[in-house]
């Protein structure tokens, strides 16, 4: 495997200020659609008595605050934040488009290491995808740890190596995952136009630690209960679900 650099929180901002125009293209192509899926997974993992701010965090071009704020209506009040503000547009631009003016999301330029919210002030905070960009997760864990209440419920997508050595068909996911990165970087490099970029999206994609190791980050930096881990299909993906 590659080794990859990480990247500080201001060249993020770059990179996907610069993919924002055809992000939600591009995702839609690569992962042929399964995202929604996915993320309409988590939606309906989020408890149905849910009341009270929710915020969806590195929200992106706003699709899952959406979803959930379509899912609940008035009774939770979400909050879409991100650290790029060309990802921001897009999602305002979507909020218009099916709230018209009066969008009952608010939409905030912040960074996941210094959230602008009270202490215990969440219901709830959800993430697709965008963990393992974070610049520091230890710090990110514990701003989410001081914002969200007792009871409070954290959602993760996230995607993860499923290579088990000791498995006899390891071989054949080393190479599907293999099929799908060469795939990742050259159709994202075709449509936007960023090959650099699609190389490091694929890179921390590989380099992110699965169920076990982030278990450990869970526990070392919030003590959050589990709830559940799920391998979504083609089984790179994982929700993860803690209880506050």
């Amino acid at each position: 495997m590659r080794e990859i650099r990480k990247r500080n929180s201001k060249s993020i901002r770059r990179m996907f200020d610069s993919l924002s125009e055809r992000y939600d293209l591009v995702n839609d192509l690569l992962s042929l659609g399964m995202h929604r899926l996915w993320k309409r997974k988590l939606v309906h993992c989020i408890p149905a008595d849910t009341k009270g701010r929710w915020l969806d965090l590195a929200t992106g071009t706003g699709d899952l605050a959406l979803m959930i704020q379509r899912r609940f209506g008035v009774k939770v009040e979400v909050v879409g934040v991100d650290y790029a503000p060309r990802m921001l547009d897009r999602a305002k631009e979507k909020s218009r488009a099916h709230f018209g003016d009066s969008s009952p999301i608010r939409w905030i330029l912040a960074d996941s290491i210094n959230l602008p919210f009270p202490d215990q002030s969440l219901v709830g905070i959800s993430v697709s995808f965008g963990l393992r960009n974070f610049s520091d997760r230890a710090k990110a864990f514990q701003e989410m740890k001081r914002v969200l209440k007792k009871g409070a419920h954290v959602l993760i997508l996230e995607f993860g190596n499923p290579i088990d050595p000791n498995h006899s068909d390891s071989w054949i996911k080393r190479a599907i995952l293999t099929a799908v990165a060469w795939w990742t970087v050259r159709l994202g490099a075709v449509l936007s136009g960023r090959k650099k970029y699609y190389q490091y999206l694929q890179l921390s994609s590989d380099a992110f630690p699965g169920p076990d190791g982030l278990r450990l980050e869970v526990t070392k930096y919030c003590g959050w209960r589990e709830r559940e881990c799920l391998r979504l299909w083609p089984g790179n993906v994982f929700l993860y679900h803690w209880e506050v």
